[in-house]
Parts: C-alpha cells; structure tokens; sequence
C-alpha cells in the first residue's frame, strides 16, 4: 500500500514537485519528441482535471509499453512538476523518467474513492428513509405498492443510494440522486396542498419514479461516467421501461393509472428539445417536469455559489448567466485576498 496525503489539482501551483494520485479521463498515443518519444494523459480527481505529459527515452518501445498499461479511468501515480503551459496558459504536470519522476497504475488499496467523486454533504440514509415515508403516505393501494415494488428492494436500494443525478451538471455527487428525488418530493408535497386539483398520490408517485432510469445510466467509479445502454437509451426511456414492466407484473393494475405513471416519466423533461419524447399532458406530469427543471437549476447555482471564491460582487457562467454573489446566504466564505 502506497501512502500519501491526498494533494488536489485545484490547489497546484507552478513549480510544485508532486507524487500524487489521480483518475485517467483520457490518454493520447506515443509520439516522438527531441529527445525520445512521449505521451499525454488527462488525469483529475474530483477538484478538477489536468494534462500530464511523460517524457520518456529514445526507446519507443519501453514508452509503448507504459503508455499501454494504462486505461481510462484507472488510477495512477503521478509524480513529477506543475508548469504552465505557455500555449494555452494551462497548468499541467510534467513526469520524466530522466529525472526518477514518472507515472504508474496503482492498485484500490492505495487511494480513497471520495478523493475522486464526492458524497452528498447530507445524509444519504436519512434522505432514503424520507422518500420511504412518502413511499408508504400513498394511500392509493396500486401506486402504493408501486413505489415499493422499487424502494423496499435490497439491489435497487442499494444502486439508487450511490447514483448520482448528473455527470457534470446538478447532484454530481455520490447520492445526488437521492437529494433530487428527496427534494423533488418534498415540492410536490408542497404543490399538492396549494393546489388541491392535483391528485397528490400520482404526482408523489411520478415524482419518486421519474429518475430511477438514472441507476442504469450512471457508473460510480474513479470518476461518474455513463454506460453503453445509458448513452444509447437515456434515463427517461430506461426509467419508463423499468416502470411499465414493474406494472404488467403486478396483478390488477389499473391500466390508465399505469399510463399515467409511465407519462410522467416520459415527459418530466417537459419538452421535447429538453430530452422528453412527449410533452406533459395533465397537471401532475406538468408539475413534476416544472419542479424537476427548478431543482435542477437551482441546485446547479447554489453549488456553483459555494464554490465561488472571489471577493467580487458577481462571478459568470456560460451555462448559467450571470450571478449576483452580495451578502448572499449561499455564498461560500472567503478570506480575504492579499
């Protein structure tokens, strides 16, 4: 076992010599250089990514060799210095076998996974065991029975516990997926008393189920990456898929209701330029899509907020405009500058 304190890409400066692990997003092939042959690889951890590039000997072969031990998403040593590239005025980290510095895979024994994808900073048990109360709130006995046709089992509860909501947008985190949902729920909740014309057990029921195609989308490993069926299908066809055929087993199964159900999941991305093969056609399915796209965005700028560190009154996002940062509550703390 390797050990070693954890040093983020984030917090890299120039000229800073460095031993340190990090995930493989990507590699390039060997190519010849001045003095030998070379390679680059794009490594991160959950602060960020960054180039790496490996000078190694006039010996294309044994560079071959390295460069083929590692895959995407393995996790390697890194050691060597920081410098900023002068073509693009990027960091990057420079490794040369010359001068005993280099790059190696190493085993799961030698990292902690949460230095590459991080957690929930709420509880993701107790956020489980609140969906599970609105789980067992329905009073309709069919879409009772729905919900727990998923929530109560081990392997689904399990998967959806870890599943993130997104890769690089909302709820990119270690149970992300619970904290939408929850958050989800909770504002329908809320909808249903303000507005009594919605059926409350449908639009709780729609809320809870309309992601869970997302646990067959999303792979936790060094880093949250989507999978073949999840890149050709997308979570609102899976998610509906996963719901119609929970229904055709279940006895006696109201068929419009099961339509509904299945609506609502097809449609929660309320346009078709947005992702939804349909639009929503009733009050509980507009109002699912509604709160999804809200906490979502909010969630995404709140996040975006904290992370922030500047003494300015603004910041700037391309996919997110501009944002109004004074005595704002969910700006994070900085100290001050120099």
């Amino acid at each position: 076992m390797i050990k070693m304190e954890k040093k983020y890409i984030a917090d890299l400066v120039e000229g800073e010599q460095i031993s340190n692990a990090f995930y493989v997003s990507f590699k390039r092939p060997v190519r010849k250089y001045a003095n030998g042959y070379m390679f680059e690889v794009r490594v991160g951890d959950r602060t960020g990514e960054m180039m790496v590039k490996y000078f190694g000997p006039n010996n294309q072969e044994a560079v071959q060799v390295i460069h083929d031990s590692i895959r995407d998403n393995d996790v390697v040593l890194v050691t060597g210095h920081v410098k900023t590239n002068p073509y693009n005025n990027q960091l990057e980290i420079v490794a040369d076998p010359h001068d005993k510095r280099g790059i190696k895979k190493i085993g799961p024994n030698d990292y902690e996974l949460e230095w590459f994808v991080p957690r929930s900073e709420k509880d993701i048990e107790g956020m489980y065991a609140e969906l599970m109360d609105f789980a067992r709130s329905v009073e309709d006995s069919d879409l009772r029975r729905l919900l727990l046709y998923f929530f109560e089992d081990e392997v689904f509860a399990k998967r959806f516990k870890v599943c993130p909501a997104a890769i690089k947008q909302h709820g990119n985190v270690v149970g992300g997926l619970v904290e939408h949902t929850l958050a989800i729920v909770q504002t329908c909740h809320s909808l249903s008393n303000s507005y009594p014309e919605l059926e409350r057990d449908l639009l709780i029921t729609g809320a809870m189920l309309h992601d869970i195609g997302k646990i067959d989308v999303y792979e936790v490993t060094t880093n949250i990456h989507a999978t073949d069926p999840g890149r050709l299908m997308d979570h609102l066809y899976l998610g509906a898929e996963m719901v119609r055929k929970a229904i055709s087993s279940m006895e006696g199964f109201p068929e419009v209701l099961g339509w509904k159900v299945v609506h609502i999941v097809l449609s929660s991305h309320n346009k078709r330029e947005y992702g939804s093969p349909i639009e929503p056609m009733f009050p509980e399915a507009l109002a699912v899509s509604v709160v999804d796209d809200l906490e979502a965005r909010l969630d995404k700028m709140i996040r975006l907020m904290k992370k922030t560190n500047t003494e300015d009154d603004w910041t700037y996002r391309e996919d997110v405009g501009s944002i109004y940062l004074k005595d704002s509550k969910a700006r994070k703390n900085v100290s001050p500058g120099p």
